[in-house]
């Protein structure tokens, strides 16, 4: 991963192109790593705002509060964990173990509560 020479509006630095795909249900989620993740030296830090297309993000964030509160940082965030950029990631790594967990409880959650929105969930 490429750190970008830009910086947002907190200075952080960001990575310069790229996303992480995952399905579930056939519902596409796509993570823009341009957004949602930081650089170090060696380690690249990836989160979530809760935003979600034509939905509001509070409701999301309050729905992961309540059944997975760890997932939520000290910003309102959902904390994706870190991952080493030196290496690739490996499930046998506690980061990769944590990084996974995080995204997938996160997916879960989201995909809970919009079948709920939608009147689908039982």
């Amino acid at each position: 991963m490429n750190e970008k020479n830009n910086e947002n509006l907190y200075g952080q630095n960001f990575i310069e192109h790229g996303d992480i795909k995952i399905i579930i249900d056939e519902r596409n989620y796509i993570l823009n790593l341009n957004n949602y993740a930081k650089m170090t030296d060696t380690n690249c830090m990836l989160w979530h705002n809760g935003t979600r297309s034509g939905r509001k993000s509070k409701p999301l964030l309050d729905f992961i509060k309540e059944f997975c509160p760890y997932l939520i940082n000290n910003s309102g965030l959902i904390d994706l964990g870190w991952l080493d950029d030196s290496d690739d990631i490996y499930l046998s790594d506690a980061s990769g173990v944590d990084f996974v967990l995080r995204l997938t409880s996160y997916l879960l959650l989201r995909t809970e509560l919009r079948e709920i929105e939608d009147g689908v969930c039982n």
